[in-house]
Formats: C-alpha cells, structure tokens, sequence
C-alpha cells in the first residue's frame, strides 16, 4: 500500500510547484524603466505602465564586423515599438522593421525578454539584416529597473 502512494504523493508534489511557478512568474514594475547600462551592446530601453504592458520600447542593433576593420554605419532609424505585451510567464517578443532615415527596409530585428525579478529583464537582440561591412547577430542583454521620477 505505502508503495502504491509514492507515486501518487509525487504527482500530486509536481502538479502543486508547477502551479506555484506560474504563479510567482516574475512581472514589471509599473512606473520603472528598464535599461541596459550605459554603454552596454546592444542597449535596449521600455518603461513598465503596468503588469502587462511596456511602453517606449526601443533597441539597437546586434551587428559584428565582417572584416578585421570596420566604420561607422549611419543613416539608420533606432528600432522602436510604442507598445508590448507581456505574457501570465513574464515574457515578452517584438519584431520590427530597420528603417533607413528614407523609410527603405534595411532588414528586422527581433528583441525577447524574461523578467527574472520585478527589476530585471533577460533577453536576446537578433538582427537580421547585412548593412554594409557589418552582419547582423545575436546578442544577449540585462536590463534593470528603475522607479521613474
């Protein structure tokens, strides 16, 4: 009999801690801002107007030069989103078009992220475009949290 318990005992244990972990899934703070610090690569930047949703959401390129040198690049718009969901888990994607300053469709960038506390967001930039000596990549990044003044 004791045996024929454990495993029902043990269902029982894992159904419970994963409907705690849903539950606890991280979420913004409303009225925080969420940057990468200053000169971090790629920087990424929203504020938090509530639980579920970011504001002013913008980010910049994950590029890496093709050749041993490379210049600058110019003439590019920053990607930016004036609003995002986040999920019940947490999470948020974005995809958006690389503009240059003529509104020519230079290629997209995809930008995801987890909040893994109420002030700190993970994720990743993926640039998909090749802008001249540089390719685009995928980059990770770290945002933290601050209260907005």
């Amino acid at each position: 009999m004791r045996f024929r318990l454990c495993p029902i005992v043990a269902a029982t244990l894992l159904a419970l801690f994963a409907v705690v972990g849903i539950a606890l899934a991280a979420k913004p703070k409303a009225g925080y801002t969420y940057r990468t610090p200053g000169a971090a690569s790629p920087s990424v930047s929203f504020n938090a107007v509530s639980r579920k949703k970011l504001t002013d959401f913008s980010a910049g390129l994950a590029l890496k030069c093709k050749s041993t040198t490379c210049g600058g690049y110019g003439g590019i718009k920053s990607f930016s989103r004036k609003s995002v969901k986040v999920s019940k888990k947490g999470t948020f994607k974005v995809t958006g078009n690389i503009l240059s300053y003529d509104n020519k469709k230079l290629g997209t960038e995809t930008v995801t992220g987890k909040f893994v506390s109420a002030t700190k967001v993970k994720g990743k930039v993926t640039t998909h475009a090749n802008l001249g000596q540089y390719k685009g990549v995928t980059e990770k990044y770290t945002a933290t949290g601050t209260h907005s003044s």
